[in-house]
């Protein structure tokens, strides 16, 4: 490291100023240059020990301002009891049960989160009257793709927009007041996801946007649902992504799905019924999800309701297809018999326990030592307004009240740590992602 340099070279000083001025001993002059000459150079070394000091301050704060994407924030402060304890740490994703002893609402294995309890209803029903797939012409615009790579509108053709790579596939879709244009491009090993809207000539980037709005390994195929003020774009890749356009904002809800959520991949058809995203299969299978919305409008979290509609419907699911029709939905579902059933699905959102309480499992099972302190280092919630009551323990059933990054010392002794949060009252739907506790046990 160049300080480490500097700071050899001026331990080192007087050595190499004396060899200097025994060199040229005998001569007065030379003497008294020599002393001219170390005070030039003690000053110009503590300058630059100074310059490399402040760099070193600096880089370090560019480090804590952007910390990579696995970063665990460092201990708060620190205290003379710190070096009492063995450190560890536990983080649960909620992608299985193995760490919760009781949930009263509902875990999601596919979108990995705990929410409310979904409800909603399957309507038995006769085959609706479905809209045309044909000819669609939002604000008189017609627009089609042909030859996978040319679109027209209204007959005439339009440029494409402005990407970089080749051109894999143009996913064009129409919103309730206009055109959206899903186009996944190929560089290198890249596949790049590009989204434009189309202003009554030509195809233009969103507000906010001005170039890719994701580059991914897996090529996919984009679907999209909405209007100009609010829209969602889905892209049904190995790994999905999800952005959501709302008064010229874009927000990266991607968190709720991954690749077992994905199922290989799809061709993704959205729908926005009531005031909730629902994303089925185009080919009729699975997956199928929901994408929720909190008091804002905006989305905090998913479900995967192909296992919810497999309890509802009395034989096997085999496959599934999902219609909007005057902004309800209709599914049709199909059993082993392969006689297929329609139903309209009445979403009523979400009921909510009188006790509502998720606890974890013995964190620390079969340990020896005693547990000295702990801390709930984050919890995720989503939308961020919710505020569970939080508690901790070292023995079971001697719940403690714990806030967020703050160190609990345990006033007894006990060898076990359970985590709990409490939604007892809370009326508002939202979406349980994520817990990481931090321990210390006494030496």
């Amino acid at each position: 490291m160049k300080l480490d340099r500097i700071r050899y070279y001026s331990k080192n000083r007087h050595y190499f100023l004396q060899l200097l001025t025994v060199v040229f001993l005998g001569s007065s002059l030379v003497v008294f240059l020599g002393f001219i000459l170390r005070s030039w150079l003690d000053q110009k070394i503590d300058q630059k020990i100074e310059e490399a000091v402040k760099k070193e301050v600096t880089d370090s704060k560019d480090l804590e301002k952007k910390p990579p994407e696995t970063y665990s924030k460092p201990l708060i402060g620190f205290s003379e009891q710190d070096n009492k304890f063995i450190a560890g740490s536990f983080s649960d994703t909620f992608s299985g049960t193995g760490w919760l002893t009781s949930v009263d609402g509902r875990q999601d294995n596919y979108t990995t989160g705990i929410t409310p309890i979904p409800d909603f209803d399957l309507i038995p029903v006769a085959k609706p009257i479905l809209p045309d797939s044909g000819r669609q012409c939002p604000q008189n615009y017609c627009l089609l793709v042909s030859d996978k790579k040319t679109i027209t509108a209204n007959g005439l053709d339009i440029d494409l927009p402005k990407f970089t790579g080749q051109l894999v596939s143009l996913n064009l879709h129409p919103l309730s007041n206009g055109w959206v244009l899903g186009l996944t491009s190929k560089e290198g090993e890249l596949f790049k996801g590009w989204v434009f809207v189309f202003n009554g000539k030509n195809f233009v980037w969103p507000t906010g946007v001005n170039g890719p709005i994701f580059e991914s390994r897996y090529s996919g195929t984009f679907g999209f649902a909405g209007s100009f003020s609010h829209w969602l774009a889905f892209y049904g890749s190995y790994e999905g992504r999800i952005y959501e356009f709302s008064n010229n904002k874009i927000f990266d809800v991607s968190y709720l799905v991954n690749p077992k959520a994905m199922r290989g991949g799809f061709i993704p058809k959205v729908f926005f019924v009531g005031s909730n995203w629902f994303v089925s299969n185009v080919s009729g299978g699975f997956p199928f999800f929901k994408f929720f919305t909190s008091n804002n409008g905006l989305v905090v979290g998913g479900l995967y309701l192909a296992d919810l509609l497999d309890q509802k419907f009395p034989e096997d699911l085999r496959s599934l297809r999902v219609e909007e029709v005057n902004n309800k939905l209709f599914l049709e579902l199909t059993g082993p018999s392969t006689k297929s059933f329609w139903f309209e699905m009445l979403d009523r959102g979400f009921s909510y326990p009188e006790k509502f309480q998720i606890v974890s499992r013995n964190l620390r099972a079969g340990q020896a030592q005693d547990m000295g302190r702990a801390r709930l280092e984050k919890i995720a919630i989503y939308p961020e307004t919710i505020k569970p009551k939080l508690f901790l323990a070292n023995s079971s059933g001697n719940w403690l009240e714990a806030k967020i990054g703050e160190w609990f010392y345990f006033p007894q002794n006990g060898q076990d740590l359970y985590w709990q949060a409490d939604f007892s009252g809370i009326r508002e739907p939202f979406f349980f992602d994520l817990v990481r506790v931090e321990y210390g046990l006494n030496k």
